[in-house]
């Protein structure tokens, strides 16, 4: 019987809670280290840009922002026919040749003239998306119809012609007068253009949320920045409404009304070489707010837990002017339209405007630190360092230019079992054993003890205290039962207990190896001489009969 170890003693848990390491192979091949080297620094390379420039670490999320724009005109609430504005002079851009442009027949922008304007008149707000149009230039349409046969008709188009009216006649009965000017509204330029935003986020971004509009921690910090990200002028503090002058914001977009629309490949039917300028074909001009909660002035985030006080947006314009920017026509009628067709009444103005149109878009990202997604960084990493491994291995056992050493690599790497052979192996190292065991057994009696192990760690002359040899014997002696089935503690070793402590406990039980050998040596009819075969004391499997 084996010996019987209690389930509390160390012999038992030090089988039970086991962990394997796996065995390596340490090549000293600068040329295989260089290239195993270079990967690794490659993996490790990409996996900090991943963690710096890419910020894997965070979850990201791009906020949802709202924004509420409106039309002011300065210091003065009233509108701009009460304000005062150009009381003293006209600008240049009244009625000036210049601005006269013929896209069509119906497209006439020619002799242009100004007029002062509600303020409610030239401009329009839709909310959703935000946006905001500035009225810059419209045709005006006005039609007078009457039925020619009528009783007025003589003083309808005495009128008519002391307007500068056109006559026209349709479906014979109806005349029409009809009179067309191209205006420019004054004071658009000087309006202020004016906005708050807010933003907000989901639950798995810690339910950020801020408005310009209000101080404190949601608070919104807003910066104007140029194309290239960097600051011009003086940011809008929280708490402060957003404003400035179309004039303001067109210079933001780096362009102004009276320039010529380069952008939108028009030329004139009559004058080919003159082009529109931007007050006559309008342009759209997109403002951006960029939200994020990296810190002011920096490019990459935080890891801070707590990041709402660093939200702000950067806010930046950019023009569209290669399109023409337009509102459409709309009508009014004075009179609405009386009496049968053909022979109708009616007064109605249609104005065809071009505008500029301010559009504004939300966008960013907002970061969180997310422990799951720094942990799949860092295994990503790990994963490649797995594969800088085996493409190293691949080039050492295969694509290294000494195919000799690549051979040598493999069947270092590479160990194959074969049963025959391995017990072969051990054959040799049990005769090499059993030598070693009778130079120490010195009385021959088939047992080493403590003193025989002792005696022989003395010859060596080296220098060690009797009580450490001791110590030594006594280790080697106590330790080999544990690879022994008998059932006492012995106080010696026989040469089984001998051979397996040399294999460190690596090789089947000496009996075992005996009887394998003899059964293997049977069915592969291997002839051991000096013993006569005894086939019929083994089946056809090879196994002993009963």
């Amino acid at each position: 019987m084996g010996k019987h170890h209690g389930f509390c003693s160390s012999y038992t848990w030090n089988r039970i809670l086991t962990f394997t390491l796996p065995k390596t192979i340490t090549l000293m091949i600068w040329q295989i280290g260089l290239i195993h080297k270079s990967l690794q620094g490659a993996v490790i390379g990409y996996l900090v840009y991943s963690l710096y420039t890419e910020s894997s670490w965070a979850y990201t999320e791009v906020p949802v922002e709202s924004v509420n724009a409106f039309v002011e005109i300065g210091a003065d609430t009233g509108w701009i026919e009460e304000s005062g504005l150009y009381a003293a002079s006209v600008p240049a851009w009244c009625s000036d040749p210049a601005y006269s442009f013929k896209w069509s027949p119906a497209y006439d922008y020619t002799n242009p003239t100004c007029m002062l304007m509600n303020a409610h008149e030239c401009t329009a707000k839709f909310p959703e998306p935000a946006r905001v149009d500035f009225v810059t230039v419209f045709i005006e349409t006005e039609q007078i119809g009457w039925d020619c046969a009528g009783s007025d008709n003589v003083a309808n188009t005495q009128s008519c012609a002391d307007g500068g009216g056109t006559m026209t006649t349709q479906q014979i009965t109806q005349c029409v007068c009809t009179t067309r000017r191209t205006v420019y509204p004054m004071g658009v330029d000087d309006l202020l253009l004016s906005f708050s935003h807010s933003y907000n986020t989901t639950t798995a971004m810690g339910s950020l949320e801020g408005n310009s509009a209000v101080t404190g921690d949601k608070g919104i910090e807003t910066i104007l920045v140029d194309s290239d990200g960097n600051q011009v002028g003086s940011s809008f503090p929280s708490g402060e409404t957003i404003s400035m002058s179309v004039k303001d914001w067109l210079e933001a977009a780096n362009i102004n009304l009276d320039q010529d629309n380069v952008a939108s490949n028009s030329f004139d039917m009559d004058e080919p070489s003159k082009m529109p300028k931007v007050r006559t074909t309008g342009v759209a001009v997109y403002i951006e707010l960029d939200y994020t909660n990296k810190p002011r002035g920096a490019d990459k985030p935080s890891f801070s837990a707590s990041m709402q006080e660093s939200v702000h947006a950067k806010m930046s314009v950019r023009a569209e002017a290669s399109q023409w920017a337009s509102l459409g026509g709309s009508t009014v009628y004075l009179v609405y339209p009386t009496g049968p067709p053909g022979r109708q009444s009616y007064h109605k103005v249609v104005r065809y405007t071009q505008i500029v149109s301010f559009r504004f878009r939300g966008t960013g990202l907002m970061y969180r630190l997310n422990w799951l997604y720094l942990l799949n960084a860092f295994l990503a990493g790990i994963v490649l360092l797995g594969v800088a491994k085996t493409i190293t291995s691949i080039i050492a056992k295969y694509l290294y230019y000494d195919r000799t050493m690549c051979r040598m690599i493999r069947n270092k790497a590479m160990e194959k079992l074969a049963i025959g052979t391995r017990l072969a192996e051990l054959g040799v190292k049990a005769s090499s054993y059993a030598a070693t065991f009778n130079a120490l057994d010195d009385n021959g009696d088939g047992k080493l003890d403590v003193e025989d192990l002792v005696k022989t760690l003395r010859e060596t002359k080296y220098p060690i205290s009797e009580a450490n040899l001791h110590a030594i014997a006594t280790l080697v002696i106590k330790r080999s039962s544990m690879l022994s089935k008998e059932d006492e503690e012995p106080d010696q070793m026989d040469y089984a207990e001998f051979m397996s402590v040399m294999e460190g406990g690596a090789v089947i039980p000496f009996e075992e190896f005996s009887e394998m050998v003899s059964t293997f040596c049977v069915k592969r009819g291997y002839t051991q001489k000096g013993i006569a075969p005894e086939p019929e004391a083994y089946d056809s499997s090879g196994a002993k009969g009963a």
